[in-house]
């Protein structure tokens, strides 16, 4: 039998994810649009950026994630993150110009949090 500790009052059961997207000249880019998809539960939500290059993902259940950013004009790229309790991970993009249909994939090796 498995037992759990009981959840107590205050108790931390998610974190956030941010980031600021930008061109190759690194200019931001406004309104470019970030998908935010739990690896485990396939729950996703889209989050856009705003007029300083910056998307906020707030709340977030604790998991693995993949983050998509793209604009339109520019390739997409991807990158891999683990949310934990009470974080703020970092996870800026700089998105290539696209030639035509194309995508690239990152992947992060364990990106400090942000304290």
């Amino acid at each position: 039998m498995l037992i759990s500790p009981p959840r107590l009052p205050g108790q931390i059961e998610n974190g956030e994810i941010v980031g600021i997207v930008t061109d190759p000249s690194g200019a931001v880019l406004v309104n470019a649009s970030v998908r935010v998809q739990n690896m485990e539960t396939g729950q996703e939500t889209t989050l856009r950026t705003n007029s300083s290059g910056l998307y906020t993902g707030k709340q977030l259940p604790l998991g693995g994630y993949q983050v998509t950013a793209a604009a339109a004009g520019f390739a997409s790229v991807t990158g891999v993150v683990r949310v934990t309790a009470g974080t703020t991970l970092r996870t800026d993009f700089q998105l290539p110009v696209a030639h035509r249909k194309e995508k690239v994939e990152t992947r992060s090796t364990g990106a400090a949090p942000i304290r």
